[in-house]
Parts: C-alpha cells; structure tokens; sequence
C-alpha cells in the first residue's frame, strides 16, 4: 500500500530545474495516422483523397496531410442532430 508521500504526483522526484516538456502537435500525418486522429477508418483516408475531399503531399516516399487539413475536414462536416437542436434552442 501507498503512503501519502508516495501516492501525490512524483513532481517531488523531478530534479530541480527540469521542465515538463509538453507535447507538440504534428504538422502533418501519414494517412493511417490521419484515420486514428480523425476516428475514421484508413480506407476512409484514401478514398477522400482520391475524391479529392482531402489534400495530401508527398514529401520523399512519404504521403503526409497537414494537421491543417485536418482540421478544415473536420469543420466541413456535417453538424450532428443533437447539435443542431442545441443550437436551434438557444436562438
């Protein structure tokens, strides 16, 4: 069983000094990445960007979607029911 020093967080054990690093947030994401960020399948990925509703890069042997298309993806889909009646009642 844990004492109570030893069942806080372990910020006691960091050396003075030291900064938690944060992690960053990538630019770009292959495509079964993009599928996982997304919650979407991988077949998903590849078929909006072959209808073009998803740019991708190549970059080497890399194909790469920018966090930003992510994101613009994400903003143009269509709004849940449940949202739309949340915002039709609040108006």
């Amino acid at each position: 069983m844990l004492d109570e020093q030893t069942a806080g967080s372990s910020s006691s054990a960091r050396k003075p000094g030291r900064e938690i690093k944060h992690a960053l947030t990538p630019i770009a994401y292959r495509p079964g990445d993009a599928a996982h960020v997304l919650g979407v399948s991988r077949s998903t990925i590849y078929k909006m960007m072959a209808d073009g509703d998803l740019e991708a890069r190549h970059l080497g042997g890399a194909t790469l979607i920018a966090h930003e298309e992510l994101l613009r993806v994400l903003r143009s889909a269509p709004l849940t029911p449940h949202t739309k009646f949340a915002q039709a009642s609040i108006k």
